[in-house]
Order: C-alpha cells, then sequence, then structure tokens
C-alpha cells in the first residue's frame, strides 16, 4: 500500500488511479483528518468470471490449467504425485 497527501493525490491524481487499477491500495492522508484507504474493488465481470470457473468441471478445470501455464501444471501434478505415491499405487492396486 502506497501512501499520498492530499495535496500530492490531486496533483498525481492519473497515477494514483494506474496503482489503483493495477490492482495497489493506496492511503490518503490529510492534516488533522482521518485517513482514508482506497482499494480497487471486484467488478461484476470478475463475479462472473468466478462463477463460471466454479461451473466448470474439475476435468475442464485441468485442461485449462494445461493449456495456460503446462509447465506450472506439470511440476504441481509431479510433486503430488511424488508426495502420495504410497496412496496412489494401493488405489492403482485394487
Amino acid at each position: 500500500m502506497k501512501t499520498f497527501t492530499y495535496t500530492q493525490m490531486r496533483s498525481e491524481l492519473s497515477d494514483i488511479l494506474e496503482l489503483m487499477r493495477a490492482g495497489d491500495s493506496v492511503r490518503i492522508t490529510q492534516k488533522n483528518k482521518p485517513d482514508i484507504l482506497l482499494g480497487n474493488i471486484v467488478t461484476n465481470t470478475a463475479i462472473e468470471t468466478l462463477k463460471r470457473q466454479l461451473e466448470e468441471s474439475p476435468t475442464e478445470i485441468i485442461k485449462r490449467a494445461l493449456e495456460e501455464s503446462p509447465d506450472e501444471f506439470t511440476k504441481a501434478l509431479l510433486h503430488t504425485q511424488t508426495k502420495h505415491a504410497a496412496i496412489i499405487k494401493k488405489l492403482e492396486d485394487k
């Protein structure tokens, strides 16, 4: 979180708005007054995206993860397989 004085806010409003668009929060101070905290809010678009993701099946989520970042997914899969190898082996034997 970055802090700006009221005077700075007035002169640097465009830069402050860009920070907030990037997801940062800011604190505005003014002499003899309580500080004001400003932050980016979750938009309707983000909410709709989350709802859509919650409706996806696990298979769809895995496919999307592979498409978006195959290296990260492969590392996570390998870690899980290594960590739970004994359990996976017992399940395969059944």
